[in-house]
């Protein structure tokens, strides 16, 4: 449920512009239950009564919490944005568009009276109210202020000089206008934003036009917007304008035997005596969502459309419209009778849903073409072809869609909308998928409606609606945070319209990245009736598609902890369910496992409200076969971790590596758990009295033993972080070793990618307190760190496989080269075994262990005789188990 701001003993939404003299009649009047401090830009909040969706928390007791001042990294999923290894040298525009290319391709295309319903909670009778008589779109379009303004617009775009920077002060005028008939002197701050970096984040990006925060606004006159600063965090929806005439805007008008020659078929569209009007349309989406609901459509497990060989791709290419590069897909009409039996009125017959296959960029294709530029000045747009354009634009828009997500407030999603000359869409972006309504004509009276529509749904909902979290309720003792950001945010603003420069630590180069000290001064009330006081962000995935997980530092009773929030798929078993597995199984002689794992302090789990936009969209896609992963709020609570990189002592580093590969065999063994995320960020250790204690951390993409053997490999099961990654997950469709799934080699790989990656990229420098990495021209391994799957599992392939291919340590590290050269040799001689298997049989071959080349026993040698050091490493783990036949698929 979405927290509300108490005012005048009346209360609105939370981040909700609306006064109370003019709060619209589609918002609900809503109880308070109590009164909480105000954060400076607001009146006092209070929460909403009740939630379907009471909070699962899971106390952990009796463990003492170390008071050591570091990180706590986590590794994110090996999906789009989401697969960024050390995204802070990756920060340029072009390389992250790199990453973005795979969370585009996750997009889906619904026509607009379907967005209006799922994503922006404008039912059928709600929308009906609006544009009726009297209604609050029939006043807006009835005030002279609008219809000059819309009719400049309109002017500009029929101009023959009119460029695309004409339009942003137009288009202001348009929305303030409607938003001065709802609103009054009391109006949210839309502005012109363009030319104006937003701070905060890595990449510099240029919304065209913005809506700030309640309470944030500044004087537009020339000399005052220049000295003012912009930050993610304030920013709560924009809109990207072009002027090329709607070829930039993704899609074209569906064509097919089964639309009449009279329907309107870009989403808006003039007003047919045959064609549904919207009020029809909307109800036609929420009937059909309601069908889903009623009769308890369970998503399969592995659903979507099959991935695309280059044969595929090659006759896609031949075939796609030259102009635009798009191709549209119908939805078969046996997977739209799922959703559409029982309903009392059809829609005429149109593709519920598009999937856009046609972004399934080819290896060769990425290889050969960059990245474009996000913020691109719109004279190198104007030479952009069609195609081109659409994908710059997807790009661009991701892009902020990707900032909203990872670089402002905590949020499970995000919304925004392109205007392109007389065409208008509306873009969503979650942690699953991302949603484009079909192009709608603002040059009708339907696509004026729509677009007034949207754009006071964007200014109205609040809350869980808006997509920001967390979003429950204070009777049932859940968490919230509060304020939702750091107050110097609006310290800082108000200096600056002042003239004044009052220091504050919110800038670019203040703490580990952009953006460290979002959430410092904030507090997270945990529903054990605890409160975090929270610090500095010490990670934050930079992602759309995946966990985005998020870590701050804080405080909990005096001593140092940190809090990590997720949102991990709702059907993977819960990372603190995992350790608690594992710490149960670390007693007798096994108790000296508790000192490598994790210590949870508290966990939440939030399952999404059944009235917002994922839950809604899971019931409306999963029927069409297109795949939707739910996914949940995780909060958990942990004791402070060091990194790896933090031991200055040769023999202490591979004491530490020694561990892990100990526990990770134990875990496999005991705990009947397979991390599947073996990484240089995941390898940590705590100091407990001077003693150093090697912990795995991060179990989020661990699974249980035995593999289900119904998880078959898609891009989606294909978990880690690439440079650690085996090559034949990264190269999954060429291997058919690995069509089982996950196998206990691929681990060990990824330790072998770890310690070639730490010896070579990290050096002990003089002076300094922790190793650092070495400049990047002497990098021998930078390609690892590369988005694209098929080049990373390229390089990795030459490395192994080429007993020539260059490794050299630093001087740290110099002790370690025999054990890369022994395991790297290993790991040859398994992978040349494999291949002898690939047309053969391999039910007859080993791969879990590639024929025992890859194996506990082999690694576990190694390491206590290639390494040499004044003390022997020490064996914890003295007698470990068989690996069970049955614990791993077989191809």
């Amino acid at each position: 449920m979405p927290l509300y701001v108490a005012n005048r003993l009346s209360s609105v939404p939370l981040f909700s512009p609306y006064p109370l003299s003019v709060q619209p009649f589609w918002l609900p009047t809503l109880e308070i239950s109590s009164r909480v401090k105000s954060p400076p830009f607001m009146a006092d909040m209070a929460e909403s009564v009740g939630t379907p969706f009471p909070p699962h928390s899971v106390p952990t007791h009796g463990h003492s919490v170390p008071t050591h001042d570091d990180s706590l990294n986590v590794t994110p999923q090996n999906k789009g944005t989401s697969a960024q290894p050390d995204y802070d040298e990756q920060h340029k525009v072009s390389q992250i568009n790199r990453y973005l290319e795979e969370d585009i391709n996750e997009r889906v295309r619904i026509i607009i009276s379907d967005f209006l319903a799922l994503i922006l909670d404008l039912s059928p009778n709600r929308f009906n109210e609006m544009t009726g008589k009297n209604g609050i779109i029939d006043q807006i379009k009835s005030k002279e202020t609008f219809q000059n303004s819309w009719k400049k617009y309109l002017h500009a775009l029929d101009q023959t000089d009119t460029i695309e920077k004409d339009l942003y002060p137009l288009l202001v005028d348009v929305v303030n206008a409607a938003f001065d008939v709802v609103y009054g002197k009391d109006k949210p701050f839309f502005f012109d934003g363009s030319g104006r970096t937003v701070k905060g984040s890595y990449a510099e990006r240029k919304p065209d036009l913005s809506s700030l925060l309640p309470g944030y606004s500044f004087p537009t006159d020339p000399e005052t917007s220049k000295r003012v600063r912009l930050y993610w965090p304030m920013i709560t929806w924009w809109i990207e304008v072009k002027n090329r005439k709607g070829e930039s805007l993704d899609g074209r008008p569906l064509i097919n035997k089964e639309m009449s020659s009279n329907q309107d078929t870009t989403g808006g569209g003039h007003d047919h005596k045959d064609r549904l009007s919207e009020t029809d349309m909307l109800e036609t989406a929420v009937q059909k969502l309601e069908h889903a609901r009623d009769t308890h459509i369970t998503p399969p497990r592995s659903t979507g459309p099959r991935k695309r060989t280059r044969s595929d791709i090659c006759a896609h290419e031949e075939s796609a419209d030259v102009a635009t590069g798009q191709e549209n897909h119908d939805v078969d009409d046996r997977e739209e009778a799922k959703i559409d039996s029982g309903d009392a009125e059809r829609e005429p017959k149109r593709p519920r849903t598009e999937i856009d296959t046609e972004a399934v960029i080819s290896t060769a294709l990425l290889l050969k073409e960059p990245a474009l530029g996000s913020e691109m000045n719109p004279a190198a747009e104007a030479k952009l072809k069609p195609h081109d354009l659409q994908r710059h634009t997807l790009l661009q828009c991701a892009g902020y869609g990707l900032e909203m997500l990872s670089s402002g407030l905590l949020r499970s999603h995000a919304v925004s909308a392109i205007i392109d000359s007389s065409r208008f869409q509306v873009a969503y972006y979650d942690r699953s998928k991302i949603v484009l309504s079909k192009v709608v004509d603002l040059e009708t009276n339907s696509g004026q409606n729509f677009f007034l529509a949207v754009i006071l749904q964007l200014a109205a909902l609040s809350g869980s609606k808006s997509g920001l979290i967390p979003v429950t309720t204070a009777r049932n003792h859940s968490s919230i945070i509060q304020p939702p950001l750091n107050d110097e945010y609006l310290v800082e603003l108000q200096s600056r319209i002042n003239g004044e420069k009052r220091k504050t630590r919110i800038g670019d180069k203040c703490g580990a990245f952009p953006g460290s000290y979002v959430f410092s001064g904030c507090e997270l009330k945990l529903a054990n009736g605890k409160t975090l006081k929270l610090e500095e962000t010490l990670h934050r995935a930079h992602s759309i598609i995946g966990r985005g997980s998020t870590v701050i530092k804080a405080l909990l009773e005096g001593k140092k902890v940190a809090v990590k929030l997720s949102f991990p798929g709702a059907r993977r078993e819960a990372e603190h369910d995992l350790i608690k597995r594992a710490q149960s199984q670390a007693k007798d002689e096994h108790l000296w496992a508790k000192n490598h794992l994790p210590t949870v302090l508290w966990s939440e789990t939030y399952s999404p409200d059944k009235d917002v936009p994922e839950t809604r969209l899971e019931c409306f896609l999963t029927p069409l076969g297109v795949r939707y992963e739910k996914r949940v709020l995780r909060i958990i609570v942990q004791e402070i971790l060091h990194p790896i990189t933090d031991l200055t002592d040769s023999q202490e580093v591979a004491q530490v590596l020694f561990d892990i590969l100990q526990i990770h065999r134990w875990l496999v063994d005991h705990g009947r758990i397979l991390h599947r995320d073996i990484s240089l960020a995941n390898i940590m250790y705590r100091r407990i009295d001077d003693r150093v204690y090697r912990v795995l951390n991060d179990y989020d993409l661990a699974s249980t033993l035995p593999l289900d053997s119904a998880q078959r490999p898609t891009s989606e099961l294909r978990t880690g972080t690439i440079p650690y990654m085996s090559w034949d997950l990264l190269d999954i469709d060429s291997n058919k070793s690995c069509q089982a799934g996950p196998a206990y080699y691929h681990d060990l790989e990824a330790l072998f990618y770890v310690i070639v990656i730490l010896c070579n990229h990290y050096e002990k420098k003089t002076n300094s307190a922790r190793l650092d990495k070495v400049p990047a021209n002497d990098r021998l391994y930078n390609d690892w760190f590369s988005p694209n799957h098929q080049q990373v599992a390229g390089a990795k392939t030459l490395f192994v496989t080429q007993s020539n291919a260059l490794f050299k340590a630093t001087g740290f590290f110099d002790g370690f080269t025999e054990l890369v050269d022994r395991l790297r040799k290993q790991l040859r001689n398994g992978h040349k075994r494999k291949n002898e298997y690939l047309d053969g049989d391999l039910r007859v071959f080993d791969w879990s262990t590639l024929g025992g080349h890859v194996t506990y026993e082999v690694f576990k040698e190694a390491m206590l005789s290639c390494l040499e050091f004044p003390s022997e490493l020490l064996v914890r783990y003295k007698a470990h188990l068989e690996l069970g036949k049955d614990d791993f698929n077989k191809p």
